[in-house]
């Protein structure tokens, strides 16, 4: 018997922990029928596996040259689903729902997809109440198992990134492929996302940014509250706070194509804005200004009922920001009650990040 399939219902074994079950136990050497699927199990490695959200992980299969994602939810139809706008990451015709030998490999090796309610009765006497040298199918198994799904990924992922042998690279492609394949689904989610133009806005970034920030999207879209999702989703405007620093000082330096600028007088007059780390509500208020979000600040004046054109922009990042700090501090005592963090406010947030890193994204590094 393969040492995979033993480590299997080894593990299987420990969790009968009751006395009187235990003694039933006829025989811990049993074996799968895998047929042409054996080679799978013996030939298969793990590459990368995430817990991308609470006891919810993601994993990368390696096998023959090909690589496989393991998606940890259970989808009733076929249909294949989009990562990124111009190449599908996921091959379509490659939904390895019924490969018994790379699902027995997961089994062997990877603790976090077994199930942690089982029927410890029924274990041992459909299991372990059976004839010594039983050849069992993958199928008798599966209840002891949490349910996932397992796609081919479509080899244009790897070719279009130089980065895919690197940990950061599938760390990123775990968390963006699970959270498009959630706004696919959206009832998995505890939110209700009634609009689909702000889920819609969410697979965009997904699609287009998610080797950059997949991570605080994820756990945004799979928040139990909006005001936890607003602070997630805030995280990926956070880190474009220095970038107006920079980006002044590339085009300072690029419009006379005059390498002999006074660099040290640049740096020092961005500093008296920005105070080398940038203040953070002045670092907003230079994204905001971007003509880009124009829109979506004229959109967020009418959310805080900002009637004043007078610094307007200023006005917004500051309604913006004092809401981020009332979530993230718990001050409740300084919460603007006018400003309602729901599903519209999300989904202009989500406008914003979207806008920004079209405007970003040349400066910015995946890994």
């Amino acid at each position: 018997m393969s040492r995979k399939i033993e480590k299997i219902f080894n593990r299987l074994r420990k969790q009968i922990q009751s006395p009187d079950l235990i003694s039933r136990i006829v025989s811990h050497s049993y074996s799968l029928n895998l047929g042409e699927y054996r080679k799978w199990l013996v030939e298969s490695e793990v590459i990368h596996s995430e817990e991308c959200t609470p006891h919810k992980f993601v994993s990368i299969i390696k096998y023959d040259e090909e690589y496989y994602i393991v998606l940890p939810e259970a989808i009733e139809d076929n249909r294949a689903f989009s990562r990124n706008v111009i190449t599908n990451a996921l091959s379509s015709e490659m939904l390895l729902r019924e490969n018994p030998g790379l699902i027995a490999f997961l089994w062997s090796q990877l603790h976090c997809y077994e199930n942690a309610y089982i029927d410890e009765e029924a274990l041992a006497y459909k299991i372990f109440s059976q004839p010594p040298g039983t050849s069992l199918e993958v199928a008798d198994l599966k209840e002891y198992y949490t349910a996932f799904e397992i796609w081919k990924l479509d080899a244009t992922i790897l070719k279009v990134s130089e980065n895919y042998l690197k940990k950061e690279f599938w760390v990123q492609t775990c968390y963006s492929i699970y959270g498009c394949l959630l706004c696919e689904y959206p009832d998995m989610l505890s939110l209700k996302f009634n609009n689909a133009d702000v889920i819609g806005e969410i697979k965009t970034i997904l699609d287009i940014y998610g080797d950059l920030i997949s991570i605080p999207i994820l756990k945004g879209l799979t928040a139990t509250n909006w005001e936890h999702c607003f602070l997630e989703f805030y995280r990926c405007i956070e880190r474009l706070y220095g970038f107006p620093v920079m980006k002044s000082i590339i085009e300072a330096i690029t419009s006379d194509n005059d390498l002999t600028i006074d660099i040290d007088l640049l740096v020092k007059n961005n500093e008296k804005i920005y105070n080398v780390r940038p203040n953070e509500e002045n670092a907003l208020i230079a994204l905001l200004s971007h003509t880009e979000c124009e829109n979506q600040v004229n959109d967020f004046t009418t959310i805080c009922s900002i009637t004043s054109e007078e610094n307007k922009v200023r006005n917004v990042a500051k309604r913006i920001y004092n809401r981020r700090n009332s979530i993230a501090h718990w001050r409740h005592a300084l919460e603007d009650e006018t400003l309602e963090v729901n599903e519209v406010l999300v989904g202009k947030l989500c406008e914003i990040i979207n806008e920004l890193y079209q405007i970003y994204n040349p400066y910015l590094r995946n890994i």
